[in-house]
């Protein structure tokens, strides 16, 4: 399957990056917290710790809320001196604090939080059992590390803070049954692994929907699928169809002449572009999934096959499948296993995103971990942090304003 990374379909990074500030010389990723109607609250911005590397706030500053979260709030963890700076004061409206537990131990500083509170700024307490609270005082939430507490004594603590004005955001939710009991214990706010988790039931059958997905996705890897071939499957699905001539008339393409039909839609597009994009609304449109599960999968396709073209990978297009279905099991809820048995993928994507086996393999563990913060196994071949930054912050860019233009075609009248 061939990306669209090097097409202008809504995808412009260059535009998106003007701006930024320099070069990126420390590794950054962002974690998203969900609502709990599973829409993205806010990013937070999250570096590797230590003395010698910038803050989250300094990162924020340099290259720009627009780049790290789309334009969406940011949650910048500030450090001891941080809040008796100035610094806090040039960030933008969208900007969060989330301000270290003791972390306004001296006058300075809590008549620094006390200013941001009186501005109205969202603040964010960091709690654990037994430590300082002075700074719940100024917030607005509290943020807990879901292992601090552990999910039987949860809905105890959501209670307690509940009493002095403070809702929950969790942080370290890993699996969708802590994401579930983190939900009934009153928690407002999640974040963590669980929103590229599965939700399996032993015993369940896929339904019919998710069937023809895999159907359709095999289909779209069969190196010996044409034109034709393409356009008979899509013109049976009449939300899909509607949907691709939408994409292809949206102001991402600025098309001179609209496209009304899906077979002009199929020329205007071309074989590799139309089953990227059949790909990615296939996907979008599963139902009762977050939306940014599919920013995860498209940032890591992005990432992987910017990774592999840098390093001179011969099929960089398979790393972009790659990181795009490697998120397949939480998007059907079905083990992997069970996937790659039903798409028609090569011997090298299949060992990538079953045991992680191969070039492929390595470059989508290395994307993972960045997306992860696992700092110390963010690395691949010789490529320098400032290379794998570079990639990442144009595949931040790609996936959310990608995102937006699906989401501009669904909600389009």
């Amino acid at each position: 399957m061939s990306s669209v990374l090097e097409q202008n379909d809504g995808a412009s990074t260059a535009a998106g990056l003007e701006g930024a500030g320099a070069e990126c010389h420390v590794l950054v990723s962002r974690l998203p917290f969900l609502d709990r109607s599973r829409h993205v609250w806010g990013y937070e911005i999250q570096v590797p710790s230590g003395e010698s590397g910038p803050s989250p706030l300094a990162v924020l500053l340099d290259l720009g809320i627009e780049t790290l979260t789309g334009g969406r709030q940011a949650l910048v963890r500030l450090q001891d001196d941080d809040l008796a700076s100035e610094l806090p004061s040039l960030l933008p409206e969208r900007a969060v604090l989330v301000v270290p537990q003791g972390g306004c131990a001296d006058g300075a500083s809590r008549a620094a939080l006390q200013a941001a509170h009186k501005d109205g700024r969202c603040i964010v307490a960091d709690w654990r059992p037994g430590g300082d609270d002075a700074p719940l005082s100024y917030a607005s939430l509290a943020h807990v590390t879901l292992s601090d507490v552990g999910t039987e004594d949860l809905a105890a603590v959501v209670k307690d803070l509940a009493r002095r004005g403070v809702e929950v955001a969790v942080s370290g939710v890993d699996d969708v049954e802590d994401k579930h009991r983190a939900q009934e214990a009153g928690c407002t706010l999640f974040a963590g692994r669980w929103v590229s988790r599965p939700e399996i039931v032993e015993g369940r059958r896929a339904p019919a929907s998710q069937l023809s997905i895999l159907r359709l996705l095999g289909m779209l890897n069969d190196p010996e699928t044409d034109f034709a071939e393409i356009e008979d499957i899509v013109s049976q699905d009449v939300a899909l169809s509607y949907r691709i001539v939408r994409t292809v008339n949206s102001a991402s393409f600025a098309l001179n002449n609209q496209v009304e039909t899906i077979s002009q839609a199929v020329v205007m597009l071309g074989l590799h572009r139309l089953k990227t994009w059949v790909t990615l609304l296939s996907l979008s449109g599963v139902e009762g999934k977050p939306s940014e599960l599919m920013v995860t999968a498209m940032l890591r396709a992005a990432h992987c096959e910017r990774v592999a073209r840098m390093t001179g990978h011969e099929t960089p297009d398979t790393l972009f499948t790659a990181g795009l279905f490697s998120v397949l099991d939480a998007l059907l809820d079905l083990p992997m296993w069970e996937i790659l048995e039903g798409l028609n993928l090569s011997d090298e994507l299949s060992g990538a995103l079953s045991d992680g086996a191969g070039e492929a393999g390595s470059i989508l563990r290395c994307v993972r971990a960045h997306e992860e913060a696992r700092w110390d196994d963010v690395e691949y071949r010789s490529l320098s942090v400032t290379e794998i930054m570079g990639s990442f912050l144009e595949s931040v860019v790609w996936a959310d304003e990608t995102l937006a233009t699906l989401d501009r075609v669904d909600s389009a009248d």
